[in-house]
């Protein structure tokens, strides 16, 4: 069920399955006029890192049977076989805490420092360790990923753009 509009959706992976039918037919499907966007399929975004996964309505999946002359199965029409609830479209944006870091160690890996954040030591990406010197001061961020710092630094040890 869908949360938006109270309808049954139903994944091209459940669609595949259950009928005669390939991803390319269901492409072919989507890019031609008879099949309406938001009406007969949508796309539904569940995570900024994944693609966004296409879901069929009911009246979608019935008149794509009917264009190939076959019925729907008793269980897939009333939902017997666990129609997917697609999740809100809604991503929550990445949380990202700016803290400012001390250098303490460089790593042969140039993209790698070891800074003191917050009184502890963490390891740090870094654009290029190369020209950095112990004791530089950088900005940090912290993210679900880790600690990043998006600082250049020049020739002489220097923070600059």
């Amino acid at each position: 069920m869908c949360v938006v509009c109270g309808t049954t959706m139903f994944k091209e992976k459940q669609i595949i399955a259950e009928y005669p039918f390939t991803k390319v037919d269901l492409i072919l499907a989507r890019k031609s006029d008879t099949y309406q966007v938001g009406v007969d399929w949508m796309t539904v975004a569940e995570s900024s890192s994944r693609p966004a996964t296409v879901y069929w309505t009911m009246k979608g999946v019935i008149a794509l049977l009917s264009s190939k002359g076959l019925q729907p199965a008793p269980e897939f029409v009333s939902g017997g076989s666990a129609p997917v609830t697609p999740p809100p479209a809604v991503v929550a944006p990445k949380q990202v805490v700016k803290c400012l870091g001390v250098v303490k160690r460089k790593y042969p890996n140039k993209r790698l420092v070891d800074c003191e954040v917050r009184g502890q030591k963490v390891k740090v990406k870094v654009r290029d360790n190369t020209h950095m010197r112990l004791n530089l001061i950088l900005d940090v961020e912290e993210s679900s990923e880790g600690f990043i710092s998006r600082n250049r630094v020049d020739e002489r040890g220097r923070i600059y753009a």
